[in-house]
């Protein structure tokens, strides 16, 4: 073997090799570290946000909490009596619905709020919605979701957005509905429905997603909507 081809074996196997060996080796420790990286901050990101948008519906749990015991909603079981809305004491409606207002004062985020009574089953607006006409009682009770108020016995339960558009319209809005007691017998009188707007939640994501215009979040419920 010529002293050329020796020179030239020798340069491959002890230069160039190790070069390949190292720069692979460098490469992979580098995008592990960069990907470990990446990934530990986004696990970040998505946890600030979990407890973000968890405080979003837990603001609204207790503001319900204090309401559906408040006289507002009590007033509201007494006297909304009637079961057409056409018929009720509008003196006494506008009484009710500017207390329930003056609840709900230190919460903008409120869109739209409406009650099912179960003695007389009708059906009746706190805040009003033009855009939106409420099923009647009995459309109600023949969705599951009136089953599973029922059963949380008072209990928040939460309405994503196309979960249940018969009942809560077809904006991207969450909607509390949970059972409204009266609070000197403890029985069930009627499920208080609150829709939130979706301004909190908004804000919310668009801090998370300044200097990052291509990121997109998601709520997903199990169903995959």
């Amino acid at each position: 073997m010529s002293l050329q081809k020796k020179l030239i074996m020798a340069f491959v196997g002890l230069i160039i090799a190790p070069l390949l060996v190292l720069g692979t080796i460098s490469y992979e420790y580098i995008s592990n570290r960069t990907a470990s990286g990446y990934a530990e901050s986004t696990e970040l990101t998505l946890r600030a946000l979990l407890l973000s948008v968890d405080q979003v519906f837990k603001d609204m749990n207790n503001v319900t909490d204090s309401t559906i015991a408040s006289r507002a909603i009590q007033e509201a079981l007494n006297n909304l009596q009637s079961a057409e809305l056409d018929q009720v004491n509008y003196l006494e409606l506008n009484a009710i619905q500017r207390n329930f207002r003056e609840l709900l004062v230190n919460h903008p985020s409120v869109s739209y709020a409406f009650m099912y009574t179960l003695e007389q089953q009708n059906v009746h607006k706190l805040f009003s919605k033009a855009s939106f006409t409420p099923l009647t009682f009995d459309e109600f009770t023949k969705l599951p979701i009136y089953q599973e108020v029922i059963n949380r016995d008072g209990l928040p339960v939460w309405i994503g957005p196309y979960e249940h558009t018969e009942l809560t319209g077809s904006d991207q809005v969450f909607t509390l509905a949970r059972v409204v007691k009266d609070i000197d017998t403890l029985e069930n009188k009627g499920i208080l429905l609150v829709q939130i707007r979706n301004s909190d939640l908004e804000a919310i994501f668009r801090y998370f997603r300044y200097k990052q215009e291509h990121t997109k979040y998601m709520i997903v419920n199990a169903e995959g909507l």
